[in-house]
């Protein structure tokens, strides 16, 4: 039995590359890794193009996404959850980094978007919404 790669949809995958990228806030998914809660965040440019990025739940961790937070519009004394910065647009700055020998891609910054740069249509729903779950 054989395949056409040209007929089969999906499975194409495109790294986000470093530089300054505008993106939504697009899935997340909640996980354990070496016995330590984490969340993976997916962040999707316009054009498609997703970074993934991972988000240790430890106390001394937790920074990160205060700093998600607060780009996505979060007050900085507010209580919030995952969902409600779904669909948030924000300004990442995406570096690459080598972890034990390998080469990994990895956000140092989040910025607010500005009222400016936001996509012009908007709907009700976000357009990351496919009913597929994206990990």
């Amino acid at each position: 039995m054989g395949w056409n790669n040209k007929e089969i949809k999906g499975g194409d995958f495109v790294a986000m590359e470093p530089g300054i990228h505008s993106v939504s806030v697009w899935s997340h998914k909640f996980d354990e890794v070496n016995q330590k809660d984490i969340v993976r965040i997916q962040f999707r440019r316009l054009d498609g193009v997703i970074h993934s990025e991972t988000f240790w739940l430890g106390e001394n961790s937790l920074w990160r996404l205060k700093q998600l937070s607060i780009a996505c519009g979060i007050g900085i004394n507010e209580v919030w959850e995952i969902e409600d910065i779904l669909g948030k647009e924000i300004i990442i700055h995406v570096t690459k980094e080598e972890y034990q020998g390998k080469e990994n891609t990895k956000i140092n910054k989040f910025e607010p978007m500005k009222k400016a740069e936001r996509r012009e249509e908007k709907s009700d729903q976000p357009d990351f919404i496919t009913g597929q779950d994206p990990f």
